[in-house]
């Protein structure tokens, strides 16, 4: 099988081009041709992650990556929680694994969660046979906490190819990467986080932020960051939520 990389830079521009160029195409036909996964349906043959639903008006995905430590998660989710707000949160397995209570709280306030495989690793170096194990066995150690099955997958550091894709959804995944990144894995400084992101985002797009212990800049961040979002009248909700709204259109 030929096995294509894709870089960052270009990943962007293709994903948002063959994005659009699909979703008009299916308008234009008057027909959602496509399987359910879970309750959303995605378009057959579509073999590129989500980075932003341009049809989701007014609203806008934010996403958390979380793979180690729990007093950043825990900040966010009790501003999360205090505002009212859903987001979408991307954990490893050993992360769930280690973390029950915290995983479960997650759940019980209404937060999405998806799956970021097992390891924290590029999956892009991998065969389809181990990209498919680290799925599984991430996917196992969800569905057994949370006792429904993740159906959005994020791959680790958002790196993949054509065989992360097709076994991811072979496996029934929805890919997801993101549209804005915050930097604040970076560490750049909170108001830098905050300007970047109310500079970048828009309606449909997806932020990625990060949860880990190590990003304490992220929660500094965030009230500014919702605020902004409110003034412009783009309202914070989960991935699956922001499809819901355009394919509801």
């Amino acid at each position: 099988m030929l096995v294509i990389t894709v870089s960052r830079a270009a990943r962007r521009w293709l994903i948002g081009a063959a994005f659009l160029a699909g979703l008009t195409l299916l308008i234009s036909g008057g027909l959602w041709i496509g399987r359910e996964v879970g309750s959303l349906a995605v378009p057959v043959g579509a073999m590129e992650p989500l980075s932003e639903v341009p049809g989701a008006r007014q609203a806008v995905a934010l996403t958390f990556d979380l793979n180690w430590g729990e007093d950043v998660a825990r900040g966010i989710l009790d501003l999360l929680e205090a505002r009212g707000v859903k987001a979408t949160w991307f954990v490893s397995g050993p992360w769930a694994g280690g973390h029950p209570e915290l995983l479960r709280r997650l759940a019980d306030a209404g937060q999405e969660i998806g799956s970021q495989g097992y390891e924290h690793v590029s999956l892009t170096r991998y065969s389809p046979d181990e990209v498919r194990a680290s799925l599984r066995r991430a996917h196992e150690v969800l569905t057994r906490l949370l006792g429904a099955p993740p159906r959005l997958l994020r791959p680790p550091n958002g790196d993949y190819n054509e065989t992360v894709l097709q076994v991811a959804r072979d496996l029934g995944y929805t890919v997801v990467r993101w549209g804005t990144d915050s930097h604040d894995w970076m560490n750049p400084g909170a108001h830098y986080v905050t300007r970047r992101v109310l500079r970048l985002v828009h309606s449909g797009d997806i932020v990625l932020f990060c949860a880990n212990d190590g990003c304490r800049q992220t929660l500094q961040a965030l009230p500014a960051i919702l605020e902004g979002l409110a003034q412009r009248e783009l309202k914070p909700v989960t991935v699956s939520q922001l499809l819901a709204g355009a394919t509801s259109r």
